[in-house]
């Protein structure tokens, strides 16, 4: 009887600790969950960030050749409004968007410096 008193002690202890170890396994994976998603944020922020600011470059770069899209400041305006509102996603979107049209304005750009003469009635 002693025996299996001390049998069934020995059976709830493991049972206990194995229990905690499962409650601390959970704690820990969550811990990693959360700080998984926070380094995802800040690397989608700084994306964003080098993003938008690569986009407004280019802008520039159009404007000063005087061929900026107004289509292309349109998708400026919304990156920083989807960022503004946490909509990381769309963000970035509006933001390569902005980036390949002013791309195409520049290249637009320096083709008209001598298409433009092709379309001149002669």
């Amino acid at each position: 009887m002693k025996e299996l008193f001390i049998f069934s002690l020995m059976a709830l202890s493991l049972v206990a600790c194995g229990k905690q170890d499962q409650a601390v396994a959970t704690t820990e994976t969550e811990t990693q969950d959360q700080a998984t998603t926070v380094v995802a944020e800040v690397a989608e922020t700084r994306d964003f960030s080098s993003l938008i600011q690569q986009a407004e470059d280019l802008y520039a770069q159009t404007k000063a050749a005087n061929h900026a899209w107004s289509v292309n400041l349109d998708r400026l305006k919304e990156a920083r409004q989807s960022a503004s509102e946490g909509d990381m996603d769309n963000a970035v979107a509006n933001a390569e968007e902005a980036i390949k049209l002013a791309e195409l304005a520049l290249i637009q750009a320096e083709a008209e410096k001598t298409l433009w003469q092709d379309r001149v009635p002669k």
